[in-house]
């Protein structure tokens, strides 16, 4: 991985959140459990390309490729990125033990689960470890195999204690005549931190990341969390079902609005596990020409619509900033388009994609010129080159005339137009102080941008008389 250029040329954005700094923005990476190859992450140009690697039709990657590659605009190559197991020291301490790849003894539960015999689990314990509760007696320990992990009942109780017998049903009656062994080892699944850190670091080209697993809500918001501060920057994409994202709160969009998360783009759909992908893959491709656009009723091909939404629902979802593919009349329609602190997707891209552009510009006249001089001719150069990426922002039709409500910046006061949607201003060479010029910094420069926003909702009043 190559070291950034903000170290250089910083550029910053000044919204109600601050972006971090991005690179590719038309390459979508998928995650999940992989069987056809062994590295980190390998690039597709197709699904046929998958199934020669030994992808099944029936794969969920394969099923989110699907929706990537099938939209009207789609990226022209997709990452596929492997969820691997980490073998570690078993480091639980007396009255605890790790349980490798559960938070919880459930039905679904698998080989390979480790617990000390004979005392009762606790129902607090959320990440890495489930307490035990001890009754004052020493504890043997032990290894028991969950080969028959279906028969574990989903509705015991936590606080019974569990049996080392072929069906291995939880019991109310303590077993205390077997030679039970903890290993010294175990292996886990990566957390989703874990395994997003080395997506990242196997290939920093990704902007879009969608985990094609079961994520609990906590590992959403991890996943959201780790994305929100990665570098290259990077967005989580999720899909839902849960029910209670349309009834009640809490809920995970309800959770993730409250963190503020800028980066978090989330989906509700009881039509397909990764229902996002249909419209991220659209943006991924949108993104490569020189235009500006907006998610919001685009159509989500090889994706049902939730035709059976209440406007409650709706509104539910649309207030916590969820989206979702559904029905108004006639039309099969995406909306909103929101991430999860409320920001509109296509500008937050969009800035990442002209915010490295203006970067690199920068960087081009550093590495092109013998030098760029601490003068007035010099700060010209630097402000000509900022005025060209913001007039390809004017074109591009994502800034457009109109007047600042901003803050007072240098000379431009609130209320001031700005009639091509952008001021490029520096404070003065003579002012700079011999710190500074010591350092060979540039004074400050500061770009106000009016963006151009979009429409989403018209009202219109007809008035009629006979």
């Amino acid at each position: 991985m190559s070291l950034p250029l903000d170290d250089i040329v910083n550029v910053t954005v000044n919204l109600p959140v601050t972006n971090t700094s991005g690179r590719q923005f038309n390459l979508p990476l998928i995650v999940g459990n992989v069987t056809a190859f062994n590295d980190r992450i390998k690039i597709y140009s197709s699904t046929d390309e998958m199934l020669e690697d030994g992808f099944l039709t029936s794969d969920r990657l394969y099923q989110a490729a699907v929706l990537l590659f099938g939209q009207e605009e789609k990226p022209s190559k997709i990452a596929v990125g492997r969820i691997s197991t980490v073998t570690e020291a078993n480091v639980a301490e007396d009255g605890e033990i790790l349980l490798a790849d559960a938070l919880e003894l459930n039905e679904n539960a698998e080989v390979g689960k480790y617990i000390y015999q004979g005392y009762a689990l606790s129902d607090t314990a959320e990440t890495g470890y489930l307490e035990i509760i001890a009754d004052g007696t020493t504890p043997q320990t032990g290894e028991i195999n969950l080969t028959d992990a279906q028969a574990l009942n989903p509705d015991a109780a936590v606080g019974k204690y569990i049996a080392e017998e072929q069906s291995y049903l939880l019991s109310d009656t303590q077993v205390t005549d077997s030679e039970l062994i903890i290993p010294d080892t175990i292996t886990r699944n990566e957390t989703i931190t874990e395994y997003l850190t080395a997506c990242r670091q196997a290939n920093d080209e990704w902007y879009c990341v969608n985990v094609c697993s079961v994520l609990t809500d906590s590992e959403i918001i991890a996943g959201a969390q780790y994305c929100e501060s990665c570098s290259p920057s990077a967005l989580f994409c999720f899909t839902t079902s849960k029910a209670d994202a349309l009834t009640s709160n809490p809920n995970i969009f309800a959770s993730l609005k409250a963190l503020g998360l800028r980066r978090c783009f989330g989906q509700y759909s009881t039509q397909h596990l990764d229902a996002v992908c249909a419209i991220i893959g659209w943006v991924m491709g949108i993104i490569t020409k020189n235009v500006s656009f907006t998610l919001a009723y685009k159509p989500e091909v090889g994706v049902n619509v939730e035709a059976d939404i209440s406007k409650t629902g709706f509104n539910q979802l649309n207030s916590n900033n969820g989206n979702i593919y559904d029905q108004r009349g006639s039309y099969n329609i995406f909306e909103q388009g929101k991430m999860a602190d409320g920001s509109y997707f296509d500008e937050v891209i969009q800035l990442d994609k002209y915010q490295l552009e203006m970067q690199n510009a920068i960087m081009d006249l550093l590495t092109t010129n013998t030098k760029i001089a601490q003068t007035e001719d010099g700060m010209t150069l630097l402000i000509s080159t900022i005025n060209k990426i913001c007039n390809n922002m004017f074109n591009a039709g994502f800034i457009a005339g109109g007047v600042w409500q901003g803050k007072k910046i240098l000379n431009l006061e609130t209320g001031d137009s700005i009639p091509n949607g952008y001021l490029v201003q520096a404070e003065s060479i003579d002012s700079q102080s011999q710190a500074d010029r010591e350092a060979r910094k540039a004074p400050p420069i500061y770009v106000a941008l009016k963006l151009a926003g979009a429409i989403h909702y018209v009202i219109i009043k007809i008035d009629v008389n006979r």
